[in-house]
């Protein structure tokens, strides 16, 4: 058995195994070189069916071997047998009350069967166990993400960062989440950080950055971002439409009726371009063009309550009062606050 350990360590996992074996037939209920076997089986071999048979066997000859049913459970999802994964967690954390690697890994398994309530108890229970489990932190604050519980999951992500995690992963979610926060500073800084520490930075990160520089007004710091992103990812439309709204704060109106059109050409089913062009074209005054772009978008996206407020705007503007009546009702209809308020003034 020592042999065979030594071997493992210098990657001779031929003659490790071989000196498993050899132990093994000489005494057949040598548990801890039948463990040995199916951890190698396992890690190294990538055949689960013989590390299940020899760790069947380690517990059968001890009952109550906790690093037995953590590496079976281990195996089991590997095997994507995720209830008895966890019904070996369970025994395992049976045995050992304070163990927080076990509640840790229950949750993970918990997690790729959907269930998300009994992930959330063990990992909470995992983190009071030990409270500078990063990773833990990290997957509590992936879970608050997707439920849009921003402040709860950014909290998680700074503990996480607190206790030594550093990903490309887990700055994008900060970011993400600070610039759903409005907090656009922080979210530059991560963003910048982000694209700094990887050789081949994604055009999202520039494009959200931009964002960030426009709601923060410098407006040409945003251009120069957007432009980055458009040069690494020229298919994407939504990233025009962000230059062009940026275009517009400058007052570069042609070059952003030029961004919108690209966009159009690149996705003609977007109904954001058609109503964020058509909000510029009644800036500008141009009511039958924003009406035409309203109604493009209303037909993509029948439930847009803005679209509808603003083309009876327009048609209130080209004096259509009954039009623009038609369309506050039905903003109205889809809880646009202010068209309720419009609507009871102007169109009784």
């Amino acid at each position: 058995l020592s042999r065979g350990q030594c071997y493992e360590q210098i990657k001779q996992y031929d003659s490790a195994l071989k000196d498993y074996n050899a132990a093994i037939q000489m005494n057949p209920d040598y548990s801890d070189a039948l463990f040995q076997r199916s951890l190698l089986f396992h890690t190294i071999k990538n055949d689960p069916k013989k590390a299940i048979t020899d760790i069947d066997k380690v517990l059968s000859l001890k009952p109550n071997y906790y690093d037995a049913f953590l590496l079976r459970a281990v195996i089991y999802e590997t095997l994507q047998k995720y209830q008895e994964s966890i019904s070996d967690y369970s025994k395992a954390i049976e045995l050992k009350g304070d163990d927080w690697n076990s509640y840790f890994k229950r949750a993970m398994v918990y997690f790729k069967i959907n269930k998300e309530d009994e992930c959330l108890k063990d990992l909470n229970q995992s983190i009071s166990i030990r409270n500078d489990f990063a990773a833990a932190y990290f997957e509590r604050g992936k879970i608050s993400q997707s439920r849009a519980s921003y402040v709860d999951a950014l909290s998680d992500f700074e503990k996480s960062t607190e206790a030594g995690m550093y990903t490309p992963d887990l700055i994008l979610r900060k970011a993400d989440i600070q610039l759903e926060l409005k907090q656009y500073k922080q979210a530059i800084k991560n963003y910048t950080q982000l694209i700094n520490m990887n050789k081949q930075p994604k055009a999202e990160w520039y494009s959200k950055r931009g964002l960030c520089y426009s709601f923060t007004g410098d407006s040409l710091l945003a251009q120069k971002d957007f432009s980055k992103a458009i040069s690494l990812d020229k298919n994407n439309y939504q990233i025009y439409v962000y230059r062009a709204q940026n275009y517009i704060k400058q007052k570069r109106i042609s070059y952003a009726m030029n961004d919108y059109k690209k966009a159009i050409d690149l996705n003609p089913k977007a109904w954001d371009i058609y109503f964020n062009r058509g909000k510029l074209y009644m800036d500008m005054k141009k009511y039958n063009e924003a009406v035409s772009d309203f109604s493009l978008s209303i037909k993509l996206n029948p439930q847009s309550s803005d679209a509808y407020f603003f083309r009876g705007a327009c048609k209130d503007a080209l004096f259509d009062k009954e039009g623009a009546c038609l369309d506050l009702k039905k903003a109205a209809a889809l809880h646009h606050k202010e068209a309720v308020d419009k609507l009871d003034r102007y169109c009784r």
